[in-house]
């Protein structure tokens, strides 16, 4: 039970806007998830969903974004660049941050969201997962790489608090391998932690190894080991246990389908492949996932 206590007892609030209704809410429906993961208590599962489906209250779903332009801070931007559709805020209510400022940019509730629908079947879950975290360029912080916080400032960046960065990375990461889980059927998965961040449900991973089509593996993140020119793909990396086989876990981002060439540098890991080469053709339905293999050797 110890996974399943921890995970409650981070539990809080960000009291700096009177304890207006905000973000605890998805973090209860985290913790109800986790309680049923560790008893496989129904009981806690509907509670999730229950509460994950009050939080839906929470998400900004108007007005619905456009291709219209509109100029930002002297700049041209598309509607649905920055659109507040699919953002939570962080304090509601009358007394809340969410009037004045507007969403925020750290969609902690994203993967979250994800996991719902893969227990329901509940598409507004997925589209909402989905809006919150696609489309959002226009507030990253091009020097930095950080989005902003806060939605009315636009592109500043973390600005006097760069913990935002470490938040974004981790709401980023679980959005993803969400995704990739729920996507692949449950072959590509990843133990989740059971540390509640401030901002949010985001779970946090690295702590075991997971599985990929059976797999036992690690993840892997290195900058430079891949290379593509298209931006609809995201993707992340796992080496197995044994360090045999190295894991490119490819996902389509956009609603059409995706063709890419993938060039990978393998001195980043370091390994040496055993027969692939650097570069390959890659075909992902819309939505969709695909999993390069390849045998190595350190």
């Amino acid at each position: 039970m110890r996974h399943a206590v921890d995970s409650g007892r981070f539990l809080g609030v960000c009291g700096d806007t009177r304890f207006a209704p905000d973000f605890a809410t998805a973090q209860s429906a985290q913790a109800l998830l986790e309680l049923f993961d560790a008893t496989g208590d129904k009981k806690y599962r509907d509670a999730a969903i229950k509460t994950a489906r009050l939080y839906t209250t929470s998400i900004f779903t108007h007005p619905i974004p456009d291709n219209r332009m509109k100029t930002v801070q002297g700049v041209q931007r598309k509607d649905w660049e920055i659109s507040q559709a699919g953002l939570s805020f962080e304090h509601g209510g009358t007394f809340g941050s969410a009037n004045y400022r507007g969403p925020i940019l750290l969609a902690s509730h994203a993967g979250l969201f994800v996991r719902m629908f893969t227990l329901t079947k509940d598409s507004l879950f997925l589209n909402m997962a989905r809006a919150a975290a696609l489309g959002r360029d226009a507030f990253v912080d091009q020097a930095t790489g950080v989005a902003s916080y806060y939605w009315d400032v636009m592109n500043k960046g973390a600005g006097p608090y760069p913990h935002h960065a470490w938040w974004q990375i981790g709401w980023i990461t679980d959005y993803l391998l969400a995704e990739a889980e729920m996507r692949s059927g449950g072959k590509v998965v990843f133990h989740r932690g059971f540390i509640t961040p401030k901002v949010g449900p985001h779970q946090s991973y690295g702590f075991a190894p997971g599985k990929v089509n059976g797999t036992s593996a690690q993840l892997l993140i290195r900058q430079g080991l891949i290379y593509s020119d298209n931006p609809y793909l995201d993707y992340y990396c796992a080496i197995s246990t044994d360090n045999k086989k190295l894991f490119l876990i490819l996902l389509n981002n956009d609603d059409e389908a995706l063709q890419t060439t993938l060039r990978v540098n393998y001195d980043a890991v370091p390994v040496t492949p055993v027969r692939a080469g650097t570069d390959f053709l890659v075909q992902i339905k819309p939505f969709g996932i695909r999993v390069v293999e390849i045998d190595v050797r350190k």
